[in-house]
């Protein structure tokens, strides 16, 4: 017999360059988290940029007889259902003559609703309920309502909020889902614009009185009225989208003050109000 000596054998494990491995990051986690920040933060300013451009673009581009064609069918329930008035009218064309409005740009109607409300619509719509018709004792009162509103067509708002809402609401669907704080945000965003746009029409329905009538007590004595109406009833729907009556007010005067315009009470009587019963 041969006696044979074995040697033990040791085994090892290979070493293996964990550098090489797909399925583990590979950077320190605050770099990959100032990465996302960054894509978000550039996400952001492109979607920014993306609304001043439609913001911009868009009232430039489509005239509002093409609006009235495209987009018309959206105003049709309100209008469908309401009735034009050829004096409330007649103040409409003069008024835009004032505020640099094409000659029949501007519909006016009014619907057989007793909110206190009116607003304006694709098209050069505009509607004024008949319920603020009968809280304004006076035509000069009726003129800043309905320049309030020209106001808004003559600056495309319509357009330009659809188009700014579009964006927000697919941008905040899009990422975070439906009911996402994405979409908070975006509404928080839209009630500032909408604000914003409401005091530009103020300025230019300002403007629009105090070239027809001399003098600007219409406003005032709108927004003194509405002031009440919001005290009396605070739930409603404008409210919310509308600066305070009071802020609106203050801001209308130091305007009036700064281009010297007359306040002057109102002289004409409202004959849009409807007829009291017996």
């Amino acid at each position: 017999w041969h006696r044979r000596e074995t040697k033990a054998m040791k085994f090892e494990a290979p070493q293996f360059d964990e550098q090489l491995n797909p399925n583990i990051p590979h950077e320190h986690p605050l770099k990959e988290w100032w990465r996302m920040c960054a894509w978000l933060v550039g996400l952001a300013v492109v979607v920014w940029l993306a609304l001043g451009a439609m913001t911009w673009v868009l009232p430039r581009w489509i005239s509002i007889e093409q609006e009235r064609t495209w987009l018309g069918d959206l105003a049709a329930p309100w209008v469908h259902e309401a009735r034009s008035d050829a004096k409330l009218q007649a103040l409409a064309d003069q008024l835009a003559q004032h505020m640099a409005l094409p000659q029949g740009s501007v519909r006016v109607y009014i619907a057989q609703n007793e909110m206190v409300n009116a607003f304006a619509t694709f098209g050069g719509n505009v509607v004024l309920m008949q319920g603020l018709l009968n809280e304004l004792p006076s035509e000069e009162a009726v003129a800043a309502v309905l320049a309030h509103e020209m106001g808004h067509i003559k600056h495309r708002d319509p357009l330009r909020s659809m188009s700014r809402s579009m964006v927000l609401g697919v941008l905040s669907a899009a990422i975070f889902g439906s009911d996402s704080s994405l979409q908070q945000i975006s509404q928080l965003e839209t009630l500032r614009y909408s604000r914003d746009l409401e005091e530009a029409a103020d300025a230019a329905a300002l403007h629009a009185l105090a070239a027809h009538y001399r003098h600007v007590g219409g406003m005032v004595q709108t927004l003194q009225i509405l002031d009440k109406v919001d005290k009396t009833h605070p739930h409603l729907a404008w409210v919310n989208t509308h600066p305070h009556p009071q802020q609106r007010l203050t801001a209308i005067q130091d305007l009036a003050q700064q281009h010297q315009y007359t306040f002057q009470p109102p002289v004409l009587p409202n004959q849009w109000r409807a007829a009291l019963p017996n």
